[in-house]
């Protein structure tokens, strides 16, 4: 018998197309809990194609045009409720849905939002090492270990 509480397999729940080159990927991984209480997860990944970010990518940053890796141009947004009873499981996802729907999509919708989305992850992203190493940024991911706050528990007067 398999374990209920295990990793759901994702659902697909449907893929719209939006005017703009924006592609938003719905996928539910809910999973039971206990008895007959969810984990309601709703996943919404919202895409802008190729193309579309590639004029984005030409209005905000040509000097990245040329470049041989890029960030995807992705965004995950996620809703989820805990503990839900099983009853209430298809009322309360389509309620993320209609949610997702009303306030969202007119925004997704824009025809700036794709720019907008390809100059986020662009701000965020940070290119390659030139060779392919990471040396160069390895001074952002190394530890210096502990700081050293001995000061703070010296003994003032009789040191």
């Amino acid at each position: 018998m398999p374990n209920p509480t295990s990793s759901p397999t994702p659902r697909p729940l449907g893929t719209r197309r939006l005017a703009n080159g924006i592609t938003v990927t719905i996928t539910d991984h809910s999973r039971r809990l206990a008895g007959d209480r969810w984990h309601l997860r709703v996943e919404f990944l919202v895409r802008v194609d190729d193309e579309t970010a590639r004029q984005c990518l030409a209005r905000i940053a040509p000097q990245h045009l040329d470049s041989g890796s890029l960030p995807a141009w992705e965004r995950l947004i996620v809703r989820e409720r805990h503990f839900v009873d099983e009853h209430s499981l298809d009322e309360l996802r389509q309620a993320m849905l209609d949610d997702f729907d009303r306030s969202l999509t007119p925004y997704l919708a824009s025809p700036r939002s794709p720019e907008r989305l390809v100059a986020e992850r662009l701000r965020d992203w940070r290119p390659p090492a030139p060779g392919g190493t990471a040396a160069p940024y390895a001074h952002l991911d190394a530890d210096d270990g502990p700081a050293d706050f001995s000061f703070l528990f010296r003994n003032q007067k009789g040191e």
